[in-house]
């Protein structure tokens, strides 16, 4: 999770600000820690980790320092292609990503709540692809937002610190959290929770699981936790689905050309916390697909198509328009990063994924190479 993780904060241009250049192997990285709560005092004394990354999130160099009383710091540290920035408060860690060696770098840490009013769901998409038999493979990527100006935290059980709830309907299995859920996964009615905090505004949280469908295929029941603005049902066109709060709006590919899969698209919105999605996914008549094997690659493409279809459109919103020439750059290494979560989750097989991951690194590094030629 660690190398996703550095992908994806190498892509993420929400928090870039520039730092001083020093001489031509280091640079100086300056800026201060701000408290993003509205009325809350700076936090003073931080230790604060500055780190080296290279074009594709290789780390090259990592030091520490610490923020002063007026929460300003710096630290001298080897060159590279971006410069990862952290620090912990109040048991949460908080970064940011820069660039542009210019200018002061700002590091934003919120206090914490344990009120889960600010949490909704802007997004809820589920994907049922047809598997061998009568096995479903669920893709399931939610939006979550927190719309305050603190952390959440949630509350402390006896099994651990239980922050979101995520759902999952009765009799599936091989339940596998994926982007977004990085710790302290536990099992609960309904679903499952996880540890991570959630930072104001929204974080796309995955995961997949699988259900076993009767001969007639399979009748989705679930909860929602949060209040949810929207939900999307895409299920295999070969399947058919009927459910009194969802509509049909069209048929949609996922990929290219050859590889392209078509997929029947089901709309509902408003959906309050305690409601209970009823959805009836059928086989066509002649009943489940007992000889065709799971698609190459589908849950993959559509972890990283969907994945990319979330993420990079709210990284675009906030990007500064004189970093647009990078856009092609990033939208190849949110691709990298959605295939390794793809086989970490052991959603793809390994030759496929060695195959597709060293074509998409080398036309990275043919894109790295001609930007910084210029």
């Amino acid at each position: 999770m660690k190398k996703i993780f550095f992908f994806l904060l190498l892509a993420s241009f929400a928090s870039s600000s520039p730092v001083t250049a020093q001489t031509e192997t280091t640079v100086v990285v300056g800026g201060r820690v701000v408290n993003g709560t509205s009325g809350a005092p700076v936090p003073t004394g931080l230790e604060v980790t500055v780190v080296s990354l290279g074009s594709t999130g290789d780390e090259l160099a990592r030091t520490k320092t610490s923020s002063g009383n007026d929460g300003l710091f710096k630290a001298e540290i080897e060159k590279g292609d971006r410069y990862l920035i952290a620090t912990t408060h109040l048991e949460v860690t908080y970064t940011s990503v820069v660039t542009d060696p210019s200018g002061p770098v700002e590091l934003k840490v919120f206090e914490t709540t344990d009120d889960d009013s600010v949490v909704s769901v802007t997004s809820d998409t589920t994907t049922v692809i047809r598997g061998e038999d009568n096995v479903l493979e669920v893709l399931a990527l939610m939006r979550v937002s927190n719309s305050s100006d603190r952390t959440y935290l949630g509350r402390q059980t006896e099994e651990g610190r239980s922050v979101l709830r995520f759902p999952v309907p009765p009799g599936a299995f091989d339940v596998n959290p994926g982007t977004g859920i990085t710790s302290g996964v536990i099992a609960v009615p309904g679903g499952f929770t996880a540890a991570d905090p959630l930072q104001p505004g929204e974080l796309n949280a995955g995961y997949l699981y699988r259900v076993r469908a009767s001969r007639q295929g399979w009748p989705m029941r679930r909860a929602f936790f949060y209040p949810t603005t929207r939900v999307t049902i895409l299920i295999d066109e070969s399947l058919r689905l009927s459910s009194p709060r969802l509509r049909f709006s069209e048929v949609v590919p996922i990929g290219e050309g050859e590889d392209a899969k078509r997929y029947r698209q089901y709309d509902g919105r408003s959906f309050s916390a305690g409601d209970l999605i009823e959805a009836d996914i059928t086989y066509p008549a002649e009943g489940p697909n007992k000889n065709a094997a799971l698609y190459v690659g589908a849950i993959a493409g559509a972890i990283v198509l969907l994945a990319i279809a979330i993420v990079v459109p709210l990284r675009r919103r906030r990007r500064n328009p004189s970093v647009v020439e990078l856009s092609e750059r990033e939208r190849l290494i949110e691709e990298i990063a959605a295939l390794d979560q793809a086989f970490e989750m052991e959603s793809i097989e390994e030759g496929e994924y060695t195959r597709r991951r060293n074509e998409m690194k080398s036309k990275l590094q043919t894109m790295t190479n001609d930007f910084t030629a210029r």
